[in-house]
């Protein structure tokens, strides 16, 4: 019994409160052993179970995915797990891709209408027809933000729209493009002034790939900014852009640590 470990115990070395240990107990994903008094006791199987939900819960998978994999799990072979969390990773990484793909389109429609309501400000009368409230009207000698898959005209401050020329079937792909390069950076992100900064090894092929993503994405987003840092110790990629763009931003290269 010395090995066997407390539901408080076990709350302070997993992360899980004593609440979510008992539901999970509960729901048939753990079965804690009784002392002869009545307590939950944790062996060192259920800690490596808790571990692996812990995973499971951080990678977005549902209480019905986790479920199904710990079926697999108590069979004791590894190879069938991780197959089938390879299967799930992969659907979560596109969806997570499309919803990334569909914030840029977003991000667009936002700027797009913001300008629209800075001329609303002439219009004299209730909200109706002729003001942004209700529609998107046309205000000749103004430039809007405009979504994918258009030419993006110049803002009314002079700067590029937050906003996209790429298809929006050629969006997913160049989120993908991004997504895997970026699974390369080591380190934490940094925070920057309205951008993010992101660190490579000190690979001159690596480096390549990074200023030439970086190049590809400025054509088609013009109100980023790309900064590329090479010395023998790393590529560094700083990426910034206006304030309004950070969202952007965030969803295409993370959160800053």
């Amino acid at each position: 019994m010395s090995d066997l470990r407390t539901i408080s115990d076990v709350a302070a070395q997993t992360g899980f409160t004593a609440s979510a240990l008992r539901f999970y107990e509960d729901a048939g994903l753990i079965d804690p052993v009784r002392s002869p008094s009545g307590y939950r006791l944790y062996d060192d199987r259920a800690i490596e179970r808790l571990q692996f939900i812990s995973r499971a819960k951080g990678l977005g998978l549902t209480l019905e995915e986790i479920t199904e994999l710990l079926v697999l799990w108590d069979g004791d072979r590894c190879a069938p797990v991780a197959g089938r969390l390879n299967e799930l990773v992969a659907s979560k990484l596109e969806d997570t891709q499309n919803r990334i793909a569909e914030l840029i389109a977003f991000a667009g429609d936002l700027q797009r209408f913001q300008r629209a309501l800075v001329h609303t400000g002439n219009h004299d009368g209730p909200c109706g027809g002729g003001c942004a409230c209700i529609t998107e009207p046309s205000t000749p000698g103004t430039a809007t933000a405009v979504t994918l898959g258009s030419k993006p005209s110049v803002r009314v401050d002079g700067q590029p729209p937050i906003a996209c020329t790429l298809e929006p079937s050629e969006t997913t792909r160049r989120v993908t493009d991004w997504q895997e390069l970026l699974a390369r950076s080591e380190g934490p992100r940094v925070a920057v002034e309205h951008g993010v900064r992101l660190r490579f090894p000190a690979d001159p092929v690596l480096a390549g790939k990074v200023a030439a993503l970086a190049a590809a994405e400025q054509a088609c987003c013009s109100f980023f900014t790309f900064d590329v840092h090479l010395d023998h110790r790393a590529t560094e990629l700083t990426v910034t852009g206006p304030a309004e763009a950070e969202p952007v931003i965030t969803a295409i290269f993370g959160v800053p640590a």
